[in-house]
């Protein structure tokens, strides 16, 4: 989970040799989509030199496919976790108000809460119980659950945030049974968000352009 030592691992790859990175928008707001050996991520601008980052390490890219950046889809793809294949998609949005990475937390927390209680997500969905050790963490809400009508195919959210940008992570893997394959877990534990001030904008191929208002 976030700690000052994991932050700086993460942030230690934006300078490791084997980055690539492609500039887009999402919704109308400047994105680059991150990848290299090992990891992949996301960075979204909030103003000209100031990107919030969302990095996955220990995720390895398989194969890209095209996201609907209309709907808020920064990156979906196919990746390996471990020993498993998952399919992945990391959703961005914008808000007017900047919040610390607990405030987000709480935010999701109350949110997923009345979905959990709502009939017509009950009627679509069976959640899932996630491990204990990830049911309080302090930056990050994660939910599990499976679709009534395909119960061996699971699928677990993950909502954690930072400045004026959320990130959900969408991840979904077939299931033995009623068992959670591993490679669900390392997105819990290893995804880290922090804000850049003083790299990405200075990567050639980006152009600072304009940053559009929440």
């Amino acid at each position: 989970m976030t700690t000052a030592g994991n932050i700086m691992r993460s942030r230690a790859l934006l300078t490791s040799e084997s980055l690539r990175y492609t500039p887009g928008s999402v919704l109308g707001h400047r994105i680059v989509s991150l990848r290299g050996d090992g990891f992949i991520g996301v960075a979204a601008a909030t103003s000209a030199s100031e990107y919030v980052v969302l990095l996955l390490p220990g995720v390895t890219l398989l194969r890209e496919r095209k996201p609907d950046t209309s709907v808020g889809e920064a990156v979906f793809c196919e990746a390996q976790v471990q020993r498993s294949t998952l399919v992945l998609t990391i959703n961005v949005a914008w808000r007017e108000s900047p919040a610390t990475p607990q405030q987000w937390r709480d935010t999701f927390a109350e949110d997923l809460e009345i979905e959990r209680k709502s009939a017509a997500f009950r009627e679509k969905l069976e959640f899932v119980d996630v491990p204990e050790a990830f049911r309080d963490l302090p930056d990050r809400v994660v939910r599990r659950y499976a679709p009534r009508s395909n119960l061996l195919r699971l699928f677990q959210d993950v909502w954690l945030g930072a400045s004026r940008v959320n990130f959900e992570i969408m991840a979904s893997v077939d299931r033995p049974e009623d068992t959670a394959p591993r490679g669900l877990d390392p997105i819990v534990e290893q995804a880290e968000v922090f804000v850049d001030r003083d790299l990405i904008h200075t990567w050639p191929g980006l152009e600072p352009g304009s940053v559009k208002d929440p």
